[in-house]
């Protein structure tokens, strides 16, 4: 996989963090941009914050990228995943919370009929709503999206960084 976007904190907010002494926790996660036979794929919009983001999330100790992506993503969007390939990963460099962040992307496919969704009361409470969209679509959602968050605006990047890359490849 290649390495599709770095994104520091001066990106976010504009400066750099004060030089100190950090340490930092690494955190691994998964993303998915999965596609229906109408070529849409689910976004996620997070209404308490004001942003949506790429399915996926935090992989758990003991578990495989894969099996934490088929995981996350069903638990997300209620729909089981096929992956197709990866595409590569993107690394954010959130000091503010001491935390570097590795983002693992992947296309894929729907697969089979949708299943409950399975929120954490941390994902439940920021009234999470699945949306179908398009990649030009999306792109011109998370363009327009205003974080109210530090976190909503370290995955607003990282997001369009993604799709970026998904829309290079689904056109290739």
């Amino acid at each position: 996989m290649k390495l599709l976007k770095e994104i520091f904190e001066k990106d976010v907010f504009g400066k750099s963090i004060s030089k100190r002494e950090l340490k930092l926790t690494v955190r691994r996660s998964v993303r998915a941009i999965a596609f229906r036979e109408d070529g849409k794929f689910p976004l996620v919009f997070l209404r308490e914050n004001n942003y949506h983001i790429i399915p996926g999330g935090r992989i758990d100790p003991g578990e495989t990228i894969k099996g934490a992506l088929q995981r996350e993503f069903c638990e997300e969007v209620g729909f089981d995943l096929k992956i197709s390939s990866g595409i590569g990963f993107i690394i954010t460099h959130e000091y503010y919370v001491e935390t570097l962040h590795i983002n693992y992307c992947f296309i894929g496919e729907i697969r089979g009929e949708e299943n409950s969704r399975i929120y954490t009361s941390e994902e439940a409470s920021q009234n999470p709503i699945v949306e179908w969209v398009t990649l030009n679509d999306a792109l011109k959602t998370l363009r327009k999206d205003n974080p109210v968050n530090a976190l909503g605006k370290f995955n607003r990047i990282r997001d369009l960084a993604f799709l970026g890359e998904a829309g290079k490849v689904a056109n290739s």
